[in-house]
């Protein structure tokens, strides 16, 4: 167990070919860098306010 690395988040991709996928993959850590989208998820405690936020940062992608 690393204590100084904690998992705080946890995102399953499902897409239908390798193109998506990588889309898919680039739109998630694009929105993983923002750091008030990222605090923004680790705040929720609702699957809708992580819905909201990441239908949010696909509008601005």
């Amino acid at each position: 167990l690393d204590n100084q690395h904690r998992i705080q988040l946890i995102f399953v991709l499902a897409a239908s070919d390798d193109r998506s996928h990588l889309k898919a993959l680039a739109e998630l850590a694009s929105m993983l860098g923002d750091k008030n989208r990222l605090k923004q998820l680790l705040d929720a405690r609702k699957v809708s306010e992580v819905e909201s936020v990441i239908a949010e940062g696909e509008k601005q992608l």
